[in-house]
């Protein structure tokens, strides 16, 4: 259903653009309009691209009321402390394709990004475990699964790390 959603919004993009070009032809031939019309449906993308190294964007990127990006969040949890825990998580998204941009280790929060996404981790202690909270936004667009499948690999590399 979420697919479904995320390809109807892009033939709807596409649709837009092309009958706003076609009508621009007809009208008066003026480019112009064509342009504004793009150039509004584009801006997003360029902001988000402008701002995604920012660690302050994960209010942007994550946010539910935000269509220009898809999100995917994801709990684990594990019983170790959470300083060893953002030591270790911090080697493992080292050794991936992975650019860690900011660590802070007083809210306990990682945000890392690649090519195409955003990764925030946020840690949270219970009693006896560490709850690691994951969401994996896309920069603009849709991810058509790739988010998920950036999780699962990352929940498989610490996984592996931790087996001693």
């Amino acid at each position: 259903m979420k697919n479904q959603r995320h390809l109807i919004i892009s033939i709807t993009y596409i649709l837009v653009c092309l009958f706003t070009y076609h009508k621009v032809l007809q009208a008066d031939g003026n480019p112009f309009i064509f342009f504004g019309v793009v150039t509004l449906l584009t801006s997003p993308l360029f902001g988000s691209l402008f701002i995604r190294k920012r660690p302050e964007s994960e209010y942007f990127f994550a946010s539910p009321y935000n269509f220009f990006t898809e999100k995917v969040n994801f709990t684990q949890e594990y019983k170790i402390d959470k300083e060893l825990l953002i030591d270790k998580i911090t080697e493992v998204i080292n050794n991936s394709d992975l650019e860690i941009i900011n660590i802070d280790r007083n809210t306990f929060k990682i945000f890392a990004i690649s090519n195409l996404f955003n990764l925030y981790l946020s840690f949270i202690s219970e009693k006896d475990y560490t709850k690691v909270n994951i969401c994996c936004t896309t920069t603009y667009g849709f991810g058509w699964g790739l988010n998920k499948k950036k999780i699962n690999t990352l929940i498989n590399n610490i996984e592996e790390s931790l087996i001693i």
